[in-house]
C-alpha cells in the first residue's frame, strides 16, 4: 500500500467513527492537517432550519481562539462564499479562485491569515441542501509549496467518505435525542422501571425503581444496576 493510500486509509477509519464520536472526529481533522502538511484545518456545518445541529472542528491552530477572532473579521473573508459556489464534492484554491491582485490588496488574507501563517486553503463543499451547508477546508501555511491539482484530488477521494459520515452523524444525533425524550418519559413514570439487556449492567433505572431501592425494603440495586434481593429472607 502506498503512502497516500496508508494515509487515507486510516483518515477514513477516523472520519467513520467520527460520525458517532466526535474525539474520533476531531483525531480525523488532525490527521488531515498532517496529511497536508497544514497549519490548520477545518470542518464545519451550518443548519439554517436546525441552528442547534450546527458545529465547527478545528485542528492545529484553528482553535477557540481562532474561531473567537475569525468572527470578528468574517464578513471580511471572500472565501466561504466561492466555495460555497462550488459543486458539491469538487475542491479548489484560493490561488485559482481569486485573481493575484485581488489577493494582494484583501485585507482578511493581508491582517488576519498572513499574520497566522496562512496565505491561502484548499476546501471542498461537503453538503448543500434543505438550508444545511457542510465544508472541509484546508489552510495553506506560507512556508509550504502551493497546493495544486495532486492536493485537490486528494481531498476530493475524502470528500465522498465525510459526505456519508456527516449523515450517519445526523442520523446518530436525532437517535440520541430520541433516546433522551424516552429515557425522560421512563424516568419520569410513577411504576419503578429497569431496563436489562442479558447478563450485562441495566439499560436504564428510573427515579421510582431507585426510591425502592433506596428504601431498602427488600429489593436494592447492585453495581450494575440489577434488581437484587436486599434481604434473603424477604
Amino acid at each position: 500500500m502506498s503512502l497516500d493510500a496508508d494515509a487515507e486509509a486510516k483518515i477514513i477509519d477516523a472520519i467513520y467513527r467520527g460520525a458517532c464520536d466526535s474525539v474520533e472526529l476531531s483525531r480525523a481533522i488532525a490527521l488531515i492537517a498532517e496529511y497536508f502538511e497544514s497549519p490548520g484545518v477545518l470542518l464545519g456545518e451550518l443548519d439554517q432550519a436546525q441552528p442547534e445541529r450546527q458545529f465547527a472542528i478545528g485542528a492545529r491552530t484553528i482553535d477557540q481562539e481562532y474561531f473567537a477572532r475569525y468572527a470578528e473579521h468574517a464578513e471580511l473573508d471572500p472565501a466561504p462564499r466561492a466555495f460555497a459556489a462550488l459543486a458539491v464534492g469538487t475542491a479548489s484554491i484560493t490561488d485559482r479562485m481569486f485573481s493575484e491582485s485581488f489577493l494582494r490588496r484583501n485585507v482578511f488574507l493581508n491582517e488576519f491569515l498572513l499574520p497566522r501563517g496562512v496565505d491561502g486553503a484548499l476546501a471542498c463543499p461537503l453538503l448543500s441542501e434543505s438550508g444545511r451547508f457542510a465544508l472541509i477546508a484546508v489552510q495553506q501555511g506560507v512556508n509550504r509549496r502551493s497546493y495544486d491539482d495532486d492536493d485537490i484530488a486528494r481531498v476530493e477521494r475524502l470528500a465522498p467518505h465525510m459526505m456519508r459520515a456527516l449523515q450517519l452523524r445526523r442520523l446518530f444525533l436525532q437517535s440520541e435525542q430520541r433516546s433522551k425524550v424516552l429515557e425522560s418519559i421512563v424516568d419520569r413514570n410513577k411504576t419503578g422501571m429497569v431496563g436489562l439487556r442479558g447478563d450485562g449492567p441495566a439499560l436504564f433505572v428510573n427515579r421510582a425503581a431507585r426510591a425502592v431501592a433506596a428504601a431498602r425494603d427488600g429489593l436494592g440495586l447492585d453495581r450494575q444496576g440489577r434488581l437484587v434481593a436486599a434481604d434473603r429472607a424477604a
